[in-house]
């Protein structure tokens, strides 16, 4: 079994929704982060096998655990905007701890940096506009990440 956790800013969420391309009835139900135990942990093997009734208990243990030991407080980081403008912003380019979708990865990623203020919002979009291109997304998205950067660009988001 897999366990995955994460957090879901509104404000994140409802600046990418008219530009990203969800099914609508599944939009409050997004996360803005989403990480699993095996990526978190640096462990790709990383599962809980589940074979008797004990080991769900076991399992559960473990879980909260975690939890209490650092997955709370890793919770709390991951709904602070400067910590999020960091796991998302800081190598674009690279994987993302707390996001498994490239295309949602860029859209979320320009809109943090537009809440923060970070001052290399233009290089980001740049280098956003590359991991769309790499991962051959169709033009569609291309454009409406462009549409959406331009509407960042005459937004008052503060």
């Amino acid at each position: 079994m897999e366990v995955s956790f994460g957090t879901r800013l509104e404000l994140v969420e409802n600046l990418i929704a008219p530009f990203t391309f969800g099914i609508r009835a599944y939009q409050a139900e997004s996360n803005t982060c989403i990480t699993n135990m095996s990526k978190y942990l640096k462990d790709p093997q990383f599962r809980f096998k589940l074979m008797e009734q004990a080991d769900i208990k076991r399992m559960t243990a473990w879980i909260k655990d975690f939890f209490r030991r650092e997955g709370f407080h890793f919770l709390n980081k991951i709904s602070q905007t400067s910590d999020l403008d960091t796991l998302y912003n800081k190598e674009p380019r690279k994987d993302c701890l707390v996001s498994y979708n490239h295309q949602l990865r860029c859209f979320r990623g320009l809109a943090i940096a537009a809440l923060q203020q970070n001052p290399d919002r233009e290089h980001l979009y740049q280098e956003y506009l590359e991991v769309l291109k790499r991962y051959a997304s169709p033009h569609v998205v291309s454009d409406r990440f462009r549409e959406f950067s331009r509407h960042l660009a005459i937004t008052a988001l503060n």
